[in-house]
């Protein structure tokens, strides 16, 4: 709740203050009252500031981008916008104009502050001495936002080098982005932050916010520039356990986003228009740890891609070739490259030179791949889902849907791995196919839950 106009005041209890600070996230503080910005005593009781002070998106919301006043750099005592309600109210200064203030104790009152109505540059003027405390908000001037070089940027910190300045370099992906992938806190203390320079502690970048932030993987934080050394705000990325992580950093957006720098979730599918069959994706069979394999029809043409996926049904977290498209040639191994974020980089697609029949083998212990020539004869029987049963006879396949269940792709194939016919969302009785010739078939089954059936068929 936000009002613009105050409702009563009151004068300043106890002897006056020696100091005073600005403290709040719409300015460069943050709400650690370490890093409260002092201000400069005019004389006895009154205090002047002028800085940069940044406006809410929305002053309705209970988000941020806030203000007010801390006595001796403690929660003790505050000074904040002047509301006797029994509700948190927060107030939109009118430039210029004075706002009566309320001396708060740490557990006493409601925890109200003050906003700006637009970014820019203020001057402050707190008044304690009269029988009103009164502070007045000018604007001064347009905020000159410093920005960060596109161009460089550096990891730093016990969790990559024991802060040692030169910084370990972040690779270079286009203006502004920049990736790093390698183990974190494997000795010392686990933090790090960033360097836009190398061999110096100015031009940092940390959490924004002005405290240390523990991240989870697949997260993504919002980051602050700091151009001097002493610039308030210093704050540290903390890691929550030693192990391979991956790093995307934008600039641009002063975004940073983390996860695991290897596929962690024992799944693995390939998907693409060339190997879609109508189907998102295909699951692929798991041989031995962390190694997969998957057989069946791919079609070359312009479209005709395929990649990897280790999460069904979503885009990020994604394996792709290593550095440009790659059209196979058979039996050549290819190194793999894992994209945690959509907005990763090196978004490219294998593809194969001539439709046919393939067996694409996937290692994630090494991120590396091997496709070869396949036989639909060569396909293992996946375990058949119990969602359906099957009746061959007299040239016909015919596909009962158990009570209860839903298929949403069914496809048969012949030796050659041409697809005969496919359907979609079925959900009873279903005559696959008819006139049948004598012969060995495959047939393709995704079911409700996503499980995969790949079944010979012989027709006699």
């Amino acid at each position: 709740m936000l009002i613009t106009s105050v409702v009563w005041a009151e004068s300043y209890s106890g002897a006056l203050p020696e100091k005073l600070y600005v403290v709040g996230d719409a300015c460069e503080a943050g709400w650690s009252r370490d890093n409260a910005l002092e201000m400069q005593t005019e004389s006895a009781g009154i205090y002047v500031w002028e800085g940069a002070l940044t406006a809410p998106d929305d002053p309705a919301s209970e988000g941020g981008r806030r203000f007010k006043f801390l006595v001796d750099r403690s929660w003790s005592i505050s000074l904040t916008c002047d509301i006797n309600t029994t509700t948190v109210q927060h107030e939109v200064i009118v430039s210029g104009e004075p706002c009566m203030l309320y001396q708060k104790g740490e557990n006493e009152g409601k925890d109200n502050a003050f906003m700006v109505p637009e970014t820019a540059i203020y001057s402050i003027r707190v008044d304690l001495t009269g029988d009103d405390m009164v502070m007045t908000c000018t604007k001064a001037g347009e905020v000159v936002v410093l920005k960060p070089d596109l161009s460089q940027l550096y990891l730093v910190g016990d969790a990559v080098n024991g802060w040692n300045p030169a910084g370990v370099a972040m690779t270079y992906v286009e203006e502004g982005v920049f990736v790093w992938s390698g183990t974190l806190a494997d000795k010392g203390e686990k933090n790090f932050k960033f360097l836009n320079e190398s061999g110096t502690w100015n031009k940092t970048i940390v959490p924004d916010g002005g405290r240390d932030v523990v991240f989870t993987p697949g997260g993504t934080y919002d980051l602050l520039y700091r151009p001097g050394e002493n610039d308030p705000g210093d704050a540290r990325f903390v890691v929550p356990e030693a192990g391979e992580y991956y790093l995307l950093v934008d600039l641009n957006a002063m975004i940073l986003s983390l996860d695991y720098a290897k596929p962690t979730s024992g799944d693995l599918f390939i998907g693409g228009a060339a190997v879609s069959d109508g189907v998102d994706v295909w699951a692929m069979r798991e041989v031995e740890g962390g190694i997969f394999t998957w057989s069946g029809q791919i079609s070359a043409g312009s479209t005709g891609v395929f990649y990897f996926l280790t999460e069904q049904g979503r885009l990020n977290r994604s394996i792709h070739p290593a550095g440009s498209d790659v059209v196979v040639e058979v039996e050549t191994e290819y190194p793999l490259y894992y994209r945690p974020f959509t907005a990763s980089p090196y978004d490219f697609y294998f593809s194969v030179p001539e439709s046919g029949v393939y067996t694409v083998d996937v290692n994630l212990n090494d991120l590396t791949v091997i496709v070869e020539e396949g036989s639909v004869t060569g396909l293992p029987d996946a375990a058949c889902s119990d969602a359906y049963s099957l009746q061959v006879g007299h040239g016909t396949i015919q596909l009962q849907v158990a009570d209860g269940q839903s298929l949403r792709h069914v496809a048969l194939f012949d030796l050659g791995g041409r697809c005969l016919c496919r359907y979609a969302d079925v959900k009873q009785v279903v005559q696959i196919k008819e006139n049948l010739p004598v012969g060995l078939y495959v047939l393709k089954v995704l079911d409700g839950n996503g499980q995969l059936s790949v079944q010979k068929v012989l027709v006699k």
